[in-house]
């Protein structure tokens, strides 16, 4: 069984999120995450952060040990 797998509860950025357009990111993390599509989620930029947003993932990609998320901000919580 491989190491390399893992079922988050939120979407973590760690600050790595790259802006595709408007409101479209995309996220590269280490090993396969197995997240829900088209379901909101929480978005943090630390595991120990509160989130700061709701987010969709629209897209999940797995490709040599990695996973790439393409997701969209959907709700904003807490920011002035």
């Amino acid at each position: 069984m491989s190491d390399h797998y893992f079922i988050p509860q939120a979407i973590i950025t760690n600050y790595k999120e790259v802006n595709k357009d408007e409101n479209t990111y995309l996220l590269t993390e280490d090993g396969y995450g197995i997240y829900p599509l088209d379901e909101e989620i929480r978005v943090k930029k630390t595991k120990e952060d509160r989130p700061y947003a709701i987010g969709i993932i629209h897209k999940l990609e797995w490709e040599n040990k990695q996973t790439t998320l393409t997701f969209s901000l959907t709700k904003l919580i807490g920011v002035n």
